[in-house]
């Protein structure tokens, strides 16, 4: 009724801004607690607010949508020392976007779903979305498959508008490549935005460059909800498939930068889209495909080593960069040891973490754990697989002497690692060999990912001897190649003599060795870490904020690894030493230099 008297378009105008000034300082504490941070909401304020979320589910609008998204991920977001900032308002939000008539609610949930960080939030966006599957009759995974919006794109990646006379372009070609594109009537772009439109049109400007950011942060969710696929042996017949994945205007963006697995008659195919129809790894147009074709996410494991080579081949050959590692994906097959052990691996054993790192990794990965301190906690992080009734656990324990390694709020600063045990929903321990191949390989796979971000090894400033760790540092930093370095070598080992470096560049079993001209130097392909010849002097080189111009013009088959575009930096930064302008950097290669 409310919204009635205002005017539907007055109360969506009023609510967005509203709703985006959620999370922002605020003058003065709140009315009800003049003691409380500044930053918090009160209870009389959050009843009000709680009172227009729900106002704003009634409404069916994108960008009302979209905000109380923003304001539930502002919501959940932690306030150090306190918690979520308001679980009240944003439990709100999920209620209203449950409720909506808007299709894109379901992905702004969605989206969530992948940013949470706190338990209590995920168990929530987890029976949101449950309630909601139950409603419609069908499971969580078909309801976030089938509620991914279009955002008006007219085609896969593209959408068009008129504006002030010019014809404004979203550029969409993954999460982080997201832009806008003017064109004047003759067709010839215009660099900037035009001056008019800033002036007669600044409303709608803004609701385009809203849409811009909408659009990365839902393909970044959706980047996320496709890879865990691998997990729950989805398929399609082919027409929905093309409806939601291939031909989506969103999806698409992705999926046509994925090889598909296409079954037929007894027939068994793998595909990628290009140029206009699905071809195989030489590009040659896969025919007789219909309605009674499954089509399904290829995985590495399902093809032999020699078909996985060839499509690695072909991705890198056609400058296609897929939104995660699919053909370079790194699989994980049952040792010796691990048949011998039988219910729990050794293999990632006796590591350092950064514990903070680590928990927010987890939490990005799904996984469960609660930081540790010296308060007598003991938290083991896990991930449930209910599809499959299977539960891992990755047993990490406090550092043995850790009086000089807490935080001010007495938290380990680093774990050291176990073993890595699967068991089944009610905690029974499951054989190792009695796991799906796909399954152990993907969860060892996020282990593997836990220890190559987060060990210490990787903090090229942990070279003081006398600090914990020490000697792991050296051994993490230079040892032997993880799974992940495996993969970053053998894409190194192509790339490489593509580079305009390559005639200074070397690759070794472990190092990418490149020739200065003040010195030559040794970067190992897991941790990034750099030795300088002839004595094996440690060169410290501490991570820009800003990517390498020329790291960032070449085209890498997989987004997401840091490491390798870190590594190809210092390769190009080092292969050029003589222009080097940083006295830091400098004065490690003067010492000892050699011509």
């Amino acid at each position: 009724e409310i919204v009635e008297k205002i005017g539907t378009e007055e109360f969506r105008l009023l609510a967005g801004r509203i709703l985006s000034r959620i999370g922002e300082p605020r003058s003065r504490p709140p009315r009800d607690d003049p003691h409380a941070e500044p930053t918090l909401i009160g209870e009389a304020d959050s009843d009000l607010l709680r009172g227009l979320v729900w106002m704003a589910g009634r409404v069916a609008d994108r960008e009302l949508a979209a905000a109380l998204g923003q304001t539930a991920e502002t919501c959940f977001k932690k306030v150090e020392g306190i918690g979520p900032r308001s679980l009240k308002i944003g439990n709100a939000c999920l209620q209203a976007l449950a409720q909506a008539q808007e299709p894109s609610a379901v992905a702004r949930i969605s989206r969530l779903k992948a940013r949470a960080r706190h338990a209590s939030v995920r168990d929530r966006i987890d029976q949101t979305l449950g309630e909601l599957a139950r409603r419609q009759g069908v499971t969580v995974d078909e309801i976030e498959e089938r509620g991914v919006p279009d955002f008006g794109l007219q085609e896969v990646g593209i959408r068009r508008l008129t504006l002030g006379g010019f014809t404004v372009e979203i550029l969409a070609n993954g999460p982080g490549d997201v832009a806008l594109r003017w064109l004047r009537a003759d067709g010839s772009v215009q660099k900037s935005v035009p001056a008019a439109v800033k002036a007669e049109h600044a409303d709608e400007l803004k609701s385009i460059q809203r849409a811009v950011k909408e659009i990365a942060s839902l393909l970044a969710g959706q980047r996320g909800r496709i890879e865990r696929l691998f997990l729950i042996s989805r398929d399609w017949d082919l027409s929905t498939w093309r409806e939601r994945y291939l031909d989506h205007p969103l999806v698409g963006i992705l999926a046509r930068r994925l090889i598909w697995r296409f079954r037929r008659e007894g027939t068994d195919r793998l595909g990628l889209w290009r140029d206009g129809e699905i071809v195989d790894s030489a590009g040659a147009p896969l025919t007789g495909l219909d309605d009674t074709a499954r089509v399904s996410l290829w995985h590495p494991l399902e093809s032999p080593p020699e078909t996985v080579r060839v499509w690695r081949t072909s991705l890198e050959q056609n400058q296609i960069t897929q939104p995660f590692k699919q053909a370079h994906r790194e699989t994980y097959i049952l040792t010796d040891a691990e048949l011998q052990t039988a219910t729990y691996s050794n293999r990632f054993a006796a590591h350092i973490l950064k514990q903070h790192q680590f928990a927010a990794l987890c939490r990005q990965r799904g996984w469960q754990y609660r930081l540790q301190g010296a308060w007598d906690s003991d938290d083991t992080p896990f991930r449930l697989v209910p599809e499959h009734d299977l539960r891992v656990e990755f047993w990490v324990d406090p550092p043995e002497d850790y009086d000089d390694d807490l935080s001010e709020n007495n938290i380990f600063l680093n774990i050291s690692t176990d073993q890595v045990r699967f068991c089944d929903l009610a905690g029974v321990p499951r054989p190792l060999d009695q796991v799906s191949p796909l399954l152990f390989s993907e969860l060892m796979r996020d282990i593997d990912l836990f220890v190559g971000v987060t060990s210490i090894g990787n903090d090229p400033n942990w070279v003081d001897g006398d600090r914990m760790g020490a000697g792991y540092w050296q051994q993490y930093s230079f040892g032997d190649l993880s799974a992940s370095a495996q993969i970053r070598r053998d894409v190194l080992e192509r790339l490489v003599p593509r580079l305009k470096i390559a005639g200074r560049c070397t690759l070794t079993d472990r190092f990418l060795v490149v020739r200065g001209d003040l010195r030559t130097y040794r970067i190992h392909l897991g941790s990034g870490n750099i030795l300088m010849e002839p004595n094996d002097q440690y060169l410290c080189i501490v991570r820009d904020s800003q990517p390498s111009r020329n790291a960032e013009t070449m085209v890498l088959p997989f987004e997401g690894d840091t490491t390798l575009s870190l590594i190809l930096s210092k390769a190009f930064l080092l292969a050029d030493d003589a222009r080097i302008t940083d006295t830091t950097i400098l004065r490690q290669i003067r010492q000892g230099e050699t011509r």
